[in-house]
């Protein structure tokens, strides 16, 4: 059971709350006033009465453009216009009516406060504008997340942010409330168009209960929709080589290409007005990069097994030297012919670094949007969106025919996959209840491929999962004949969730509870070395006492092979997570009092339990004591309140639940119900490591 601190939590997740007083001239709470408020684009209407104190709290706004009016006999209508909402956003705004007939309007045309006094929460708003307009290498929102203070992007091209100090895979991105994140290896699946962004808020630090269980930061995404206006562009960015300066450090000639394309549309509008909007964009990524590789290849006298250092036959008794540092062409094992012919001939001087390689590298990425609102009347509100995205990128390898060690970005053809279905249902219960529920499903797929239905095949080797690639040949000293290890593999992970929130004003309280259900899916099949991983070096045809003497291709000609290594994975692993997490939350409003805290944290899991201090700072910034003592739901935390003479908002800040069981003060529960499944027996995955003997690539177990 988890216990944290909560703030007034007033909205749904990633909806807006506007609330605030009204009076009249005479500063008198004004009750039982109407108070609308209307979304401009879609002319949605959201509406509430403000209660005998005089206050209004509507629920569950989504951002964008709003009018607020405020109708009550006995006084002049107000109409403001020039509300923006945004994602989160708790705002407050007052009112104060004047006397006069209804018939009447002040028109007020104001933006709402900036300063959100209504919460404690520390967070980064980006709007539309911003994400659209500023400078983005790769048309990628990230690179903006680390504007906030307390973020960093690692660097080397990383788009996982570490937020707060946190590694990057406990942070939580969620699209339209739905997360986007997997939870192996921790990546997110896609990032969405720019152009089809609306804005994106960061949460840093003391959000609301929903968001709890990330460790470092939330970064919340709301997808664009469409209104009663039709809107779209048509969009095409691009970079090419020919525009770059020269890096002061290149080699003369060509400058090395790159060209990149990324151009697309976006298109939203009305399927029936006031009712039914949809939205649909499309983005197309072409990116060719020059790369040169550099790599080390046998010589042609070396091909003909003529070598300049002392060569010894491992076939004889006390390995007696080969004459003229010559091994005859009828020792050569037949496989090892079959290796060297896939060595290309040098192309540069020397021994060392002598083959170089200059290709592009293609990589070409496609990725659209679709999604449908739909309002039945001023209660029911439906949205359904999906998104899609396949890379396709293919590296240049080392060696013509596709071997060698690539050690940075992808390492083998490799074509990703990323999918997201989400579906809301929001429910005005009363204007004074609102229950939202949310579906999603997410999944990424990467499956990699390198140097299949290969013409080598060594006998004896068992028979596993990519089987029919070409074994590694690892020669010292050489660039080496096979694929990367672990360039073959087939990953696949989803996640499906469910989410209900629900809201309700009660008094000076505003009460939320729900729970956020989930299930996760890995399934992976990624053995290093599947069809047997070869080394050859000196010791196949070197004498001890001999400084040196042997060559790895001399060992690699007459089949002596120094190690063995065969990664077999029948079939795939298949990791499986079932979580469910509950959560309450309670903002009240009372006269001159406020709970300020300054962290918050504890875990509970079906496997262990954790648990933080609870620390909290009076007015003055001192911290101030507390016990915590471990007992089940038995525990007592005591905290201190602190004065806030600005605004008349208690936010209630943690549960204390005293040794008598007498409830002190009620904030936030949050329960986790974790449970992992894996699917795997000890034999599906094993390594096999060989010694053979003298001789022609015989496999000894060992």
């Amino acid at each position: 059971m988890l216990f944290i601190l909560v703030f007034e939590c007033l909205g749904q997740a990633g909806k807006a709350t506007l609330s605030g007083a009204i009076d009249d001239p005479a500063g008198l709470p004004v009750p039982r006033a109407e108070v609308k408020a209307e979304e401009q684009s879609t002319h949605a209407l959201f509406s509430a009465a403000s209660d005998e104190r005089g206050e209004y709290r509507l629920l569950g706004l989504p951002p964008g453009q709003y009018v607020l009016t405020v109708a009550q006999p006995g006084f002049k209508t107000y109409r403001q216009s020039g509300i923006t909402l945004h994602i989160e956003d708790r705002t407050s705004q007052d009112i104060r009516l004047e006397v006069g007939q209804p018939s009447q309007t002040v028109e007020v045309t104001a933006a709402a406060p900036l300063l959100q006094t209504a919460t404690g929460e520390v967070s980064f708003n980006v709007d539309r504008n911003k994400v659209a307009t500023l400078p983005l290498d790769g048309r990628n929102f990230i690179p903006l997340v680390a504007l906030s203070p307390g973020v960093a992007l690692p660097g080397g091209g990383s788009l996982l942010a570490r937020i707060n100090g946190s590694r990057p895979r406990t942070n939580e991105y969620l699209f339209d409330g739905i997360s986007a994140l997997q939870p192996e290896p921790g990546q997110v699946v896609f990032y969405p168009i720019i152009d089809g962004i609306e804005e994106f808020r960061l949460n840093i630090n003391s959000y609301s209960p929903e968001y709890g269980r990330s460790n470092g930061g939330a970064v919340i995404v709301n997808m664009k929709s469409g209104g009663n206006d039709f809107h779209g562009d048509v969009f095409e960015f691009f970079r090419n080589e020919d525009l770059n300066a020269r890096n002061y450090f290149a080699q003369a000639g060509r400058k090395p290409e790159f060209r990149r394309n990324q151009y697309g549309l976006t298109l939203g509008g009305p399927i029936q007005k006031n009712k039914t909007f949809f939205f649909v964009d499309w983005q197309g990524t072409r990116l060719r990069t020059g790369i040169t590789r550099l790599s080390t290849v046998p010589a042609l006298a070396q091909r003909q097994g003529i070598f300049t250092t002392a060569i010894y036959d491992p076939a004889t008794s006390g390995r007696t030297q080969f004459a003229n540092n010559r091994i005859p062409a009828t020792r050569f094992d037949p496989i090892a012919t079959q290796v060297l012919a896939l060595y290309p001939a040098p192309n540069l001087p020397g021994a060392a670094n002598n083959y170089t390689r200059t290709d592009v590298e293609p990589d070409s990425q496609d990725q659209f949007d679709t999604r449908i609102d739909r309002y039945f009347g001023a209660k029911h509100r439906v949205f359904g969106r999906y998104s899609y995205l396949r890379d396709d990128d293919t590296p240049v390898t080392p060696l013509p025919d596709g071997s060698g060690s690539i050690t940075s970005g992808v390492i083998s053809h490799t074509v990703t996959r990323g999918d997201q279905v989400v579906g809301d249902y929001e429910w005005t219960v009363s204007p004074t209840m609102l229950n939202q529920a949310r579906f999603g499903y997410t999944r990424r797929s990467s499956n990699g491929n390198s140097l299949e239905s290969a013409n080598i095949q060594v006998p004896g080797i068992p028979a596993s999962s990519f089987s029919s690639i070409l074994p590694t040949f690892n020669v010292t000293g050489f660039q080496q004949i096979g694929p990367t290890a672990g360039a073959n593999s087939q990953f696949a992970t989803s996640v499906t969730e469910y989410l209900d929130t629900f809201s309700i004003i009660h008094g000076r309280h505003t009460i939320k509870f729900g729970t956020d259900i989930r299930r996760e899916s890995l399934n992976v099949i990624q053995p290093a070395n599947p069809a047997g991983a070869y080394t050859f070096n000196t010791t196949g045809t070197n004498k001890t006492g001999i400084t040196a003497s042997g060559n790895a291709i001399a060992s690699l000609l007459l089949g002596q092979v120094n190690s063995f290594t065969l990664d077999a994975q029948p079939k795939a692993l298949q990791e499986r997570a079932h979580i469910a997490e509950f959560f309450a939350g309670d903002g009240s409003k009372q006269p001159g009092r406020g709970l300020q805290p300054e962290h918050t944290g504890a875990g509970f899991s079906s496997y262990r339990a954790r648990s933080r201090v609870l620390q909290f700072r009076s007015s003055r910034g001192r911290s101030l004591p507390h016990r915590q003592h471990d007992g089940g739901a038995r525990r007592l935390w005591n905290g201190l309140v602190r004065a806030d003479r600005h605004h008349d908002a208690v936010h209630l800040a943690a549960i204390s639940v005293r040794a008598d069981d007498r409830l002190a003060i009620s904030g936030q529960y949050q329960c986790r119900l974790h449970a992992r499944q894996r699917s795997i027996s000890p034999g599906d995955a094993t390594r096999s490591e060989f010694r053979p003997g003298p001789g022609r690539f015989r496999h000894t177990a060992r």
